[in-house]
């Protein structure tokens, strides 16, 4: 529901964001951007961290608090296209080590996953559930009827 204006705010409480996981930042991955003039490649890039992608609060109107809260997401810095591709727009994975630099992310890989494989599973599900429904349907009386 919108915030209806005006609204008086006593207190502004920012949320907690854990930060960056300093271990993991600066770790080469191999990513592949979903983008369709980049569909197939795959490049090397570099994890800057878990960054804000945008920005959201709600309002307590019993406490008169405004609460801002980010959402978050991976960032990955791609040198060859000298710009930041985002976790949630891309496919990618860690490269453990100098073995893997040569190594695609393949359309195997990317519905090897096991949350891919889930969400694969209950499309298929519902299709058959609304398939059932179809069939279990009663026909519409199409006789004439008395008017």
């Amino acid at each position: 529901m919108p915030i209806q204006c005006p609204i008086q705010v006593d207190a502004i409480a920012f949320a907690e964001h854990p930060g960056f996981n300093s271990e993991k930042v600066g770790m080469l991955v191999h990513v592949k951007p979903c983008e369709e003039s980049l569909r197939g490649k795959t490049f090397i890039g570099v994890y800057l961290g878990d960054m804000q992608i945008s920005v959201g609060c709600s309002y307590h109107p019993e406490s008169k608090k405004l609460e801002v809260y980010g959402t978050h997401n991976p960032a990955i810095y791609v040198p060859a296209l000298r710009r930041v591709v985002w976790g949630c727009g891309s496919w990618w994975r860690a490269i453990k080590d100098p073995s893997q630099l040569d190594k695609e992310i393949t359309e195997g890989d990317i519905s090897g996953t096991w949350y891919v494989q889930l969400m694969l599973q209950m499309l298929k599900e519902d299709a058959l559930k609304k398939e059932t429904e179809e069939v279990d349907m009663p026909k519409a009386d199409t006789a004439d009827e008395p008017t």
